[in-house]
C-alpha cells in the first residue's frame, strides 16, 4: 500500500485530528467524517446513520463497494518492534509457498526456502493464514509444518525474531556478452530502502552495469518516497524532473494533487536498458514507480500481470488502531492508469518455484539474460 501520514484540513465541516473518545459511537463519527471527505469514491458512498454501527470496522464493511475497492483497510497499531521469521510467503489458491527465505535465517537453514509449501503455521491450516501476517508475538517460538523442494515433509520450531523489513534481497551482477547485467531483487519499498537502493545502486555504478535486471515480481505495497527514490535511481540521467507518479485526490481537494518527479541523484544509473520481472505480487507502490518509468525510459516487462492496484492510501491513527481508505488515484506523466488487470508482460513466462530467484534457470531472469544477448527469449 501506498501510505503517508495524512495532516490536512478540509474545506468544510473539517475532520477532527482524532476522534472525541474512543468509544464506538465516536469512533464511528470520525471514520464517517474522513470517508465522505477524502475517500476517492466519496461522491458513491451510501447515506447510513454512524451510531447505529457496532463498531468503524462493521460500518466501512457497510459503506465499501468491496468489488470497486477491495484494499480500503484497518490495522492494529504495533506495539512493538516488528519481526518475522526471515522468508516470504505467497498463496495460490488455499495453497501457502515460500517464494524465498533470507539465507542468514533459521528458516533457510532449516530448509523453508523457495519451493517449500506450508501446510500449518502455529498450528493454523495454511488455506486460512495471511502471507502477509506473521503468527506469534515478538520472539515467540513458532511450530511450521511444510514439505520441502524434494516432498519431504518437516516440522521444525522457528523464532519470530528476523528483521521484518528488507527491501532488497539479492543485488548483484554478471557479464552477459560482453554486457555488464545487474540484478536486483525486491521485496517492498519500505523505510529501509531509504538506504538499501541507494547502497545496491551504487555497487551497480561500480561494476559498470548499463543493463539492469529488477525482479519485482513480489514487491508489493510500500512508501511513497521510497518509490520516487528508485525510480529516480533508474532514472534519474535521463528523465531529471519529469513526473513519475501523479496522484489525484477526489473532486473535492484538488489542492492535495501532486506530482512526484524523478529527482537527481548522485547514485543514478546511466542504463542502457532496464527489464523488470513482474508477477501477481507486484502491487501498489512498485506498480506505481514501474508504470511511472514506462514513458520516461526504455523499460520491458518480463513475467505476468501485475495486481492491479492504480491507487493509493492515507493513513489516520486513533484508538491503538490504523485506518488505511482509499484517498487518490495514480497516472503516470502521459495520464494513463494501471489497468485493474494488472500491467501486462512484454514477454509472458511463468514463475517457477523449483528454481531458485535470479539464477540461469529460473524462467523469467533467463529470458531477461537472452533479451540482453540478443537471443530469443522463447516467451510463453
Amino acid at each position: 500500500m501506498v501510505a503517508t501520514a495524512l495532516a490536512i484540513a478540509c474545506s468544510s465541516e473539517p475532520v477532527e485530528s482524532l476522534p472525541a473518545s474512543c468509544t464506538a459511537r465516536d469512533q464511528n463519527a470520525y471514520v464517517y467524517q474522513i470517508l465522505r471527505h477524502y475517500y476517492l469514491w466519496a461522491d458513491q458512498l451510501p447515506s447510513v446513520s454512524p451510531s447505529e454501527f457496532g463498531s468503524p470496522e462493521e460500518l466501512v464493511a457497510e459503506l465499501i463497494d468491496g468489488e470497486l475497492d477491495p484494499w480500503t483497510q484497518f490495522a492494529r497499531v504495533p506495539q512493538e518492534p516488528q519481526a518475522g521469521f526471515g522468508y516470504r510467503l505467497q498463496k495460490w489458491g488455499d495453497e501457502l509457498w515460500v517464494v524465498w527465505s533470507h539465507p542468514a535465517s533459521d528458516a533457510h537453514a532449516a530448509g523453508l526456502r523457495r519451493g517449500a509449501q506450508v501446510l500449518a503455521i502455529g498450528g493454523v491450516p495454511a488455506g486460512t493464514l495471511d502471507p502477509s501476517v506473521s503468527i506469534g508475538d515478538l520472539g515467540e517460538s513458532v511450530e511450521h509444518t511444510f514439505i520441502d523442494g524434494v516432498g519431504d515433509a518437516h516440522t521444525i520450531t522457528l523464532a519470530r525474531n528476523f528483521p521484518f523489513e528488507i527491501t532488497v534481497g539479492d543485488a548483484n551482477s554478471t557479464v552477459v556478452d560482453d554486457l555488464v547485467v545487474g540484478y536486483l531483487l525486491l521485496f517492498n519499498l519500505g523505510i529501509s530502502g531509504a538506504t538499501e537502493l541507494p547502497d545496491a545502486i551504487a555497487r551497480f555504478a561500480s561494476a559498470g552495469v548499463k543493463h539492469l535486471i529488477v525482479d519485482a515480481r513480489y514487491s508489493g505495497g510500500g512508501r511513497v518516497e521510497i518509490a520516487q527514490l528508485l525510480g529516480s535511481l533508474l532514472a534519474g540521467r535521463v528523465a531529471r524532473g519529469k513526473p513519475l507518479m501523479i496522484q489525484r485526490y477526489n473532486g473535492m481537494h484538488p489542492e492535495l494533487d501532486r506530482s512526484l518527479n524523478v529527482f537527481e541523484h548522485s547514485a543514478a544509473l546511466n542504463l542502457f536498458r532496464l527489464i523488470i520481472i513482474v508477477g501477481s505480487g507486484t502491487g501498489s507502490a512498485t506498480e506505481h514507480v514501474i508504470h511511472g518509468l514506462r514513458p520516461l525510459m526504455d523499460v520491458t516487462l518480463i513475467g505476468g500481470p501485475s495486481a492491479g492496484k492504480g491507487v493509493g492510501a492515507d493513513i489516520w491513527s486513533f484508538c491503538g488502531k490504523t485506518f488505511a481508505p482509499v484517498t487518490f488515484a495514480v497516472t503516470n506523466a502521459v495520464g494513463q492508469s494501471i489497468p485493474r488487470d494488472g500491467l501486462q508482460p512484454d514477454c509472458w513466462k511463468e514463475d517457477d518455484l523449483r528454481q531458485d530467484l535470479g539464477q540461469p534457470l529460473d524462467p523469467a531472469y533467463a529470458a531477461a539474460l537472452r533479451l540482453f544477448a540478443g537471443d530469443d527469449p522463447a516467451c510463453d
